[in-house]
């Protein structure tokens, strides 16, 4: 094999090895974004699957099943959470949720935390939170994981 030869053998084989080595980059690049939409997902499924849940219960405690004309009887802010002697999942109310942190084993993407708040809000402001009773309560939820940047909230 003459030199010119093997000058090209070795310009072929540092190109293919180049080649390789940006293939790898866009398939690892392609797997994280992908591993990374699988954990906002489930994030996002655990959260709406909380707020289906904690929807589900009655507005109020003073709410199980009557009709109540006055926010004054609803719960105080500040004794927003479960009552004595309940525990989840069984909650019969909304506000029984609030402070609940639960975690999700999942056997792919390890484990997730959902932490609840649910707080009074204005009913004219939704967005606006309030330590008045009213008719109106949010339900937040924050789920974290290892893997994710930040929470989704």
């Amino acid at each position: 094999m003459s030199g010119s030869q093997q000058l090209l053998v070795i310009g072929a084989i540092l190109l293919f090895s180049l080649l390789t080595i940006n293939a790898n980059r866009t398939i690892r690049t392609a797997t994280e974004l992908t591993l990374d939409a699988e954990h906002i997902i489930t994030a996002t499924s655990i959260g709406e699957e909380l707020i289906a849940e904690a929807s589900a219960r009655y507005f109020d405690e003073t709410t199980d099943g009557t009709n109540i004309v006055s926010v004054n009887e609803f719960t105080p802010a500040q004794s927003l959470g479960p009552e004595n002697g309940e525990s989840y999942p069984n909650y019969d109310d909304v506000d029984d949720f609030n402070l609940l942190t639960k975690s999700f084993d999942t056997p792919r993407l390890g484990q997730f935390t959902a932490n609840i708040l649910v707080e009074y809000t204005d009913p004219l402001h939704p967005d606006e939170l309030t330590p008045s009773k009213t008719r109106m309560k949010r339900i937040r939820v924050q789920v974290s994981n290892p893997s994710l940047n930040q929470p989704i909230v």
